[in-house]
Formats: structure tokens, sequence, C-alpha cells
């Protein structure tokens, strides 16, 4: 039938449809298997085999082949990037390892800078104590030279034993002053060596000064001239041992490479607006042999001098000017040096001082000459500062040839005499005027002990010489005025009243040549003493009869050291009785050792009698 027929049709498309339809989705699912197996080996798989690189680089595990680099999608590019990481990854491992052994270097040579420090520091220690010691040593054998010489030239002698025991004084002091260098050199390296502040006359330090300086000066006749500002505050305060050197240093180094010609030694200064520091200057002039630019670049290394062949000619350690640029450096001064070949040299020092307010200067106290005062001089041997104080008129000079012709003559008169032979020729009308009641005063250039014991010998009037300091400048002029040559006026004086020495002394010394030395100066004072050969025995003597005004102690002796002894005398009691310690170790530290001791004061070796006599007045001074 029609309808059987149409649903036998329908039945077969819908068989048709469903083979069609199962077809389509096995092909569907085909394609999806197909697409889900390209994805998992074409893009998961490797992503997967990259995010394991990427875990493994950042454990810090070193790959070598990474999957995928070679393809040109962006699987190839994330794989790239993955080689990139791994090569920056090395290269951060390696700058690790390269840090890590850097700072392992760092540390070994912090490590050894560290033990070079410690090994240098320990060397400059051993270096000082060393230098102590030596100097310990060689100063106690000279105590000895030099003690006994100052005692031998007390006696009397015949003039040729005197002259050998002057020249053996001089060797003495010039070795004490090599010692002196080297352990003075020592010190400022060490930083060992303070600078002391204490109040102290500008008078002493130019006495001395020209004490040494013209000495030595005479010895190969040599000019000099000493000029000082006379506005210059007398009364000043810094470490007058110090500035003395300085200017020794130099003054003998111009006196020491100077053949022949002159001098000058200029002080000059100038006070603050609040007249407390004064700006002190030194300067030193000299005709001598004079440096190269290239020579004077070096004087001021330690241990140098001029050149090699300075050293055989004239001697010396080489460390005079680096111990004066290192005083002037400690002192916060100025140092300065010019100098021409064969023609001589400058050294000028400026040192600021603390000074007292409201001092008259130097020379601002000398009297005036009267107003119609005659200068008789060609050249002028007085400085032109000096003449302005005294109001001696300069601009109306003459010649001693002009100033016999003139009938009527002032009474007071100034003449210069530069040579003896000049003297010798005037003399007879120098005299003559004097016979005439005038007042002459004879100006001298620098000469020999022995012209100067003839000048003296011939002329009964007041005389100065070159070099002169203020003080005696001033009493020339007293001299002048008061036509008295014999005036001594004591303005500047230091020195103490006379005092007589009254005591018993324990000498406690352990060397035979030093105990004979020290007790022959004290002996020469008046004083009694006694000996004790070491510290124990010190204690002993003292504690078995405690009848001593004062105790002399080596610091340095066998059995017990005088540091030990003090200890134990004033932990027994003996607190009143003054204990001065002897040492031939100059450092500082030595010094304030004694004193931490128990020691009242302490004098360095050689011990000179000038030293010992003023330490005992302290203590044992009885005035008269």
């Amino acid at each position: 039938t029609d309808s059987e027929i149409a649903t036998q049709r329908t039945y077969i498309l819908a068989e048709s449809t469903q083979r069609n339809g199962e077809l389509f989705s096995l092909v569907a699912i085909l394609l999806a298997l197909s697409a889900a197996l390209f994805a998992m080996f074409r893009i998961l798989g490797p992503i997967r085999s990259i995010t394991q690189v990427f875990n493994k680089l950042a454990q810090g595990v070193q790959i070598s082949n990474i999957p995928g680099s070679s393809r040109k999608d962006e699987i190839g590019k994330l794989a790239k990037a993955a080689l990139v990481f791994s090569d920056k990854n090395r290269e951060t491992e390696k700058l690790l390892g390269e840090a890590r052994t850097m700072n392992s270097q760092l540390e070994s040579l912090n490590k050894a800078i560290t033990e070079a420090k410690i090994k240098a520091e320990q060397a400059t220690a051993s270096k000082s104590m060393f230098l102590a010691n030596m100097s310990h040593e060689i100063r106690t054998p000279m105590n000895g030279i030099i003690g006994l010489i100052e005692l031998a030239q007390q006696q009397e002698l015949s003039t040729t034993v005197k002259g050998y025991l002057d020249k053996a004084a001089y060797s003495g002091q010039i070795l004490l002053s090599v010692i002196n260098d080297i352990l003075d050199f020592s010190k400022i390296e060490a930083g060992k060596l303070k600078i002391e502040e204490v109040s102290f006359s500008l008078h002493s330090l130019f006495d001395n000064l020209i004490a040494v300086i013209a000495l030595r000066a005479k010895e190969k006749n040599l000019s000099v001239h000493f000029t000082v500002n006379p506005k210059i505050p007398p009364q000043v305060i810094g470490d007058p041992l110090r500035i003395a050197q300085i200017i020794m240093n130099i003054g003998n180094n111009a006196v020491k490479f100077t053949e022949q010609g002159r001098i000058d030694i200029e002080f000059d200064g100038n006070l603050n607006e609040k007249g407390n520091v004064l700006n002190l200057t030194m300067r030193i002039t000299d005709s001598g042999i004079g440096m190269s630019a290239a020579q004077l670049d070096r004087i001021f290394n330690p241990f140098t001098q001029a050149d090699g062949s300075t050293n055989r000619k004239y001697g010396g350690t080489g460390l005079g000017l680096a111990i004066v640029s290192q005083l002037t450096e400690l002192m916060n001064g100025r140092l300065d040096a010019t100098s021409t070949m064969g023609k001589g040299s400058t050294f000028e020092v400026e040192l600021p001082l603390k000074a007292f307010k409201n001092q008259p200067g130097v020379l601002e106290q000398t009297p005036q000459l009267p107003v119609d005062s005659l200068y008789v001089t060609e050249v002028a041997l007085l400085p032109a500062a000096y003449c302005n104080q005294i109001q001696l008129p300069t601009k109306s000079t003459l010649s001693i040839e002009e100033a016999k012709n003139i009938a009527a003559l002032p009474e007071h008169i100034i003449v210069d005499i530069h040579e003896f032979s000049e003297f010798r020729q005037n003399i007879a009308w120098l005299n003559a005027l004097l016979e005439k009641g005038k007042s002459v005063g004879l100006v001298m250039e620098s000469a020999g002990s022995a012209l100067q014991a003839k000048y003296d010998t011939l002329w009964r009037g007041p005389l100065i010489m070159h070099p002169f300091t203020p003080a005696q400048f001033e009493r020339f002029v007293h001299q002048v005025i008061s036509k008295d040559a014999s005036y001594d006026g004591h303005h500047f004086s230091e020195e103490a009243e006379a005092t007589s020495l009254e005591g018993h002394v324990l000498l406690v010394e352990d060397n035979n040549i030093n105990q004979l030395v020290t007790g022959e100066m004290l002996t020469n004072l008046g004083l009694t003493f006694d000996i004790a050969e070491d510290g124990k025995q010190a204690v002993q003597k003292v504690e078995n009869a405690p009848q001593y005004d004062l105790i002399l102690m080596d610091v340095q002796m066998p059995v017990m050291d005088g540091y030990e002894a003090t200890t134990q005398l004033r932990e027994k009691g003996f607190t009143g009785v003054p204990i001065i310690g002897l040492s031939a170790n100059a450092m500082k530290e030595d010094k304030q050792s004694a004193i931490d001791a128990g020691m009242n004061d302490y004098l360095t070796k050689p011990i000179k009698q000038k030293s010992l006599i003023g330490m005992l007045k302290q203590y044992l001074g009885k005035q008269r």
C-alpha cells in the first residue's frame, strides 16, 4: 500500500540519515582527537619541557639542550628566551664565583694589612725602646766623661792642659748633641715628643743663642750681627727648649757652612689685635756656600745634607734641619728657606707664641741719650731701630777724621770701630776725650777672643761688641749716660738670689765613675752625702737612719731599680724626703714614670753642674 511504501521510504531515509550522522560524528571525533594530539605533541609537550627547563634553571641546574629552540613559532621564541635565561644564569654563577674569590682575597688582604700594621707598630715601639736604651748606654759613660772634664776645669791647670780640656769638653758637647738629635728625631717620628707651654723670657733665649753661636763664629773670625725689634714683648708662653733648638740648629749651620763673611740674626714679630699672641719671626742670613734649588728641596729630609761631599767636609748627622722642620710644624709655625749657590742662605721661622698683655718691648725701657749726642761712624754698626730708640741721630754722623777736627764735641759720643787697626790709630784721641770728661762709648765689629781681651785692656770706657743682646745694649747705653763703664744693671737678670746649699744627701748610683762625678759636685756645693749601690740598699739605709734631706736616685740599677725603690720608700711612710730621679733616658714618658713612682723631679744625664745646682736650690736652698 501507499502508506506502507511511504513508511518504508521514511525508514530507509532515517537509516541513511542515522548512518550519515554517525559517520559525521566519527569524523568530528577523529578531527578533535587529531587536534588534541597535535596540541599535546606540538604545544603542550614543548611548553611542559620548557617549564621544566625554567624550573631547573631556577634551581641553578645547568641545561645544555633546550627542546624547540630551532622552531620558528612562538614555542621557538619561548625556547630561545629559556636559552637566554640559561646563559644569563651561567654568567651570574660565574660572577658570583668571581665575587666570592674576590671577597676571599680581600679578607686575606685585610688580615695581612692588620698583621703588617701590628708589626709596624711593634717595630716603631721596639725602635724607640732600642734608641732609648742605646741613649742610656751612651749617656752613662758620657756623664762620666763630661762630669770629670767639668770638675778638672775647675782645678789649677797649665794653659796647655786647660786648652786640651776645653777641646775635650767641646767634643763631648758635640757628641751629646748628635745623641740628642737621633733621640729627638726618633721621638718625633714615634709621636712621643710633646710641646711644652711654659712662661719664659726671650732675654734668656737671646743670651743662650749669642753665647753658643758667637763662640763658634769667633773661632772662624766671622762677623755676627744680632738685631731684635725693640717693640717685641719679652715675656711669652711656649717651649723655650724647642725654640732654642730650632734657632741653634739653623745658627750653627750658618756658622758651619760659612767660611768667611757675615751672619745676620734677626728677631721680629707682631702682636695680634687682642695683644695676647706674638707671631715671632726668627731670620738667619749667612754668606756661606749656599745651595742650588734641587739641594734646597731636600735639606729638610732626614739623614740628608745638601750633597754627599757636605757630610765628609762639614760632618753632622743630617738630622738638624729635619728636626727644625718637624718642631716648627708641631708648634704650628712656618719655615722658609732661600739660597743662592756660592752667595749664602736665609732661613726664616715664624712661630705663634702666647704673650702677656701690655708689656713694654725688649728695648722700650732703654733710656735715651741727650739730644746733642754724636754718632761717629761712616757705616753704622748700630741697627737703625736701636738708634731711634735711644734718639741717636744717624743723619748728622761724622767720620773719625772729621770728628777730630771739631773743637767743641758734645758730652756723649758713640764711636764705631770696624777694625783693630782703626782702634789702634785713634786710641790716643779717644783716651784724650775721656780725660776731658767726655762720655765715649765704642761699638766694635765682631772679633776673636784674643782681640776682645786686647780691647778690654786698652780701653777703660763703655764698650760693646757684635753680637750683643738687647740687655747688653741697654747696659751699654746706661754706661754711656752715667759715664760709668762699670755700671752693670740687672734689669733682665733671671738669676735667683744668691743661695747657699745645706743638707745631707743619699746618692743612689751603681756606676763608680758617676758616683765620683756626682759626689764631687755635691762636695763642691758644700753638701755631705752617703752612697747606696742599688735601690734595695737605698731603702735599707733610709729605714736604718732616716736623716737624709734629699735623695738622688738613679733610675736603672741592678737588684732593685729607682722606680721600685721610690715606690717602696713612699709606701713605708717616707713621704717628706724629696727624691730626684737621675736617668740617661731622655724620653718624656721616663719623666712621667718617675713622677708616677713618687719622685719629686727628674734630671737627665749627663748631669751638668748648673742643672744640679738649679734643682738642689729648690729643695736645699737656704737664703743667706
